[in-house]
């Protein structure tokens, strides 16, 4: 048994004694054969005592699944009228600007964006003290 055994095994303690039910134990048969012959170990069994592993898996608190989807939300009615009017006035000089505006925006070519580039950096660092760091970087360069 090694350190990795002792730090894994404490770890699946509290997840095979409740939630780790037979069909979990069934569909991961290594994990689970790895479990019990760790439990029957005599310095194992003397730390923790006689483990039980969970027939059924216990349920969360407030009675919801373990695993439920999230509610669905209903979508909002959808209204005819885009229009987004705060303060219930709406004129024909604001329609004009907005619609004035739509076209001064689509009159604009649009921007070129230049290419992306990426930056690696390569961190060389010298073996010991005696390295050669000026052939190192010729050699790095070349």
């Amino acid at each position: 048994m090694t350190i990795a055994d002792l730090y894994l095994g404490s770890s699946f303690l509290t997840a095979f004694q409740t939630m780790f039910d037979n069909g979990f134990r069934k569909a991961h048969s290594n994990i689970s054969e790895w479990f019990s012959s760790f439990i029957s170990h005599p310095a194992v069994a003397k730390r923790y005592g006689k483990v039980v592993m969970c027939d059924v898996a216990i349920k969360p608190f407030g009675g919801a699944p373990a695993m439920a989807a999230p509610p669905k939300v209903a979508a909002p009615p959808k209204n005819d009228d885009d229009d987004l009017d705060l303060f219930g006035d709406d004129n024909e000089e604001d329609a004009a600007a907005a619609k004035a505006a739509a076209e001064a925006a689509k009159s604009k070519k649009k921007k070129e964006k230049p290419p992306e580039m990426s930056l690696i950096i390569f961190e060389v660092k010298p073996v010991d003290d005696t390295t050669d760091l000026d052939a190192l970087a010729k050699r790095i360069f070349a």
